[in-house]
């Protein structure tokens, strides 16, 4: 019994450690620019009451007018919640048909519409369109009933969706953003909802599209109707025009006032741009006002373009004398990690020219041998108190040690050095004496033997001679 319960309680506590890290795993996070290593320019004047301006590629929040998680009202930007749930929950939205219902179409007076009529049946991705192009609050309540069954549940959702990405003030109580007390967010929790949707190529589109064409079924005839996008940043007749704004959302409620999100994306650069409590006359221009200064006045830069080749240089212990840096050893990065950070434009570029206000800390006290490829420690690059880079180091060329000879052995080296030459000079021409003497002495031990030879045949040929000779007689021969 007590193993059956002991394994329970690993599997539940598993489930609850995964559950953790899928909650930390989506929750998503801005951080304030790091201003130690100098104060940005200043930013411009503007008429909204909260205003927010971020770097979403690299999640770094680079102005802002207001508290963060203080309460604001965000009017119709709560239709990016709705999106963002609809999306999550519908695999195939060009085919999934939607049959409009009677408490879609009756809206408040005023209420902003696509213009949809109780038994339309509509694609989900006309309705995201109608939502988030002319904002309307019929395309709203037609999604939440259709991914939720009904509004209240769907509002649930949008809630839990909030609180998965990380919202610390947030509470929606419909999904169009009508006024309501208890209708809330804030400058924090915006920012992120607007960088989630931007994560989604197909929600992404839609909020960078000025006109779309919806295809209804209404009462057995196909009817369409023509959707402009509210937001003039991307209407080209307007004079608030400017191609480098991709979307994404207006609203305004009399409590909240022109409220406007806008992704602004040039040269590489991926700016997020919020304001609320806006005026009619100037909200539009606070936006332009505040991409502007953005775009000039931040940069992003790559670590890895910069650190992954700079040298490091520093000097090493005990290096040989005959070392020809006299022990200087430049080291690199082994691995630099693929990152971007945000930071001024005038210090981005101070450091792109190695010429930047950071500061280094390298291994001291490396003493020599040093192979080439060696790991010697890690360097860490600290913006003002943050730490920007850390990674380990390695040699780029071998150092050998110096080897110390005692005094008393230097000492007999020097002065048996020349005698020792002297010995071995007479070695060697005693040797060559002796040589040419072996030499000479068997060219003349040859020069005998042949000689005596040479005689050995003389007299075996007399011998022969006589035996050969007539001998005389009485008579003569």
């Amino acid at each position: 019994m007590k193993r059956i319960f002991s394994a329970a309680l690993i599997m539940l506590l598993t489930f609850i450690t995964v559950l953790s890290l899928t909650d930390t795993a989506l929750a998503k996070s801005f951080l304030p620019i790091n201003t130690d290593a100098g104060a940005p320019a200043a930013a411009p004047s503007i008429s909204s009451e909260k205003a927010i301006v971020a770097d979403n590629t690299t999640g770094t929040i680079l102005y802002s007018k207001g508290n963060l998680t203080s309460k604001i009202y965000p009017a119709s930007l709560t239709k990016i919640i709705t999106a963002l749930v609809t999306a999550e929950n519908v695999d195939d939205p060009d085919n999934a048909i939607v049959t409009v219902s009677r408490k879609a179409c009756n809206l408040t007076s005023g209420a902003s519409v696509m213009g949809l009529e109780p038994g339309d049946k509509i694609s989900v991705t006309d309705l995201l369109y109608g939502l988030l192009l002319r904002s309307g609050n019929d395309a709203a309540i037609a999604l939440a009933e259709f991914v939720g069954s009904s509004v209240d549940s769907f509002v649930e959702m949008m809630n839990n969706k909030a609180a998965e990405m990380g919202a610390v003030n947030t509470n929606f109580k419909n999904p169009h953003g009508m006024h309501n007390e208890e209708h809330y967010s804030c400058l924090n929790d915006m920012l992120i909802f607007a960088s989630v949707l931007t994560e989604n190529q197909t929600l992404a589109a839609i909020v960078s599209t000025y006109s779309h064409t919806v295809n209804i079924t209404r009462s057995s005839r196909k009817v369409t109707l023509e959707l402009t996008n509210t937001n003039q940043l991307l209407n080209r007749e307007s004079t608030y025009y400017n191609k480098y704004f991709t979307g994404m959302k207006t609203g305004t409620t009399n409590a909240a006032g022109y409220c406007l999100a806008s992704r602004y994306q040039k040269n590489g650069k991926d700016l997020l741009i919020l304001t609320f409590k806006g005026h009619d006359e100037n909200f539009y221009s606070d936006t332009l006002k505040l991409a502007e200064y953005a775009d000039a006045s931040f940069a992003v830069v790559n670590l890895r373009e910069i650190f992954a080749a700079r040298d490091f240089a520093i000097k090493i212990d005990n290096a040989s004398v005959a070392d020809s840096n006299n022990g200087l050893l430049t080291l690199r990065f082994s691995e630099v990690p693929d990152i971007t950070y945000t930071t001024t434009s005038a210090l981005a570029q101070a450091i792109k020219n190695q010429a930047d206000p950071l500061r280094i800390v390298l291994p001291e006290n490396l003493s020599a041998p040093i192979y080439t490829g060696d790991s010697v420690g890690k360097a860490t690059i600290y913006m003002g108190e943050n730490i920007l880079l850390e990674g380990e180091l390695i040699a780029t060329r071998t150092v050998l040690d110096h080897i110390e000879v005692p005094d008393d052995l230097v000492a007999l080296y020097i002065q048996n050095e020349r005698p020792a030459s002297l010995w071995s000079a007479a070695l060697i021409v005693l040797g060559v004496i002796v040589g040419i003497a072996v030499i000479f002495a068997l060219f003349l031990i040859i020069k005998l033997i042949i000689h005596n030879k040479k005689q050995r045949s003389g007299r075996r040929s007399n011998v022969y001679s006589r035996r050969s000779r007539p001998t005389r007689t009485s008579n003569g021969y």
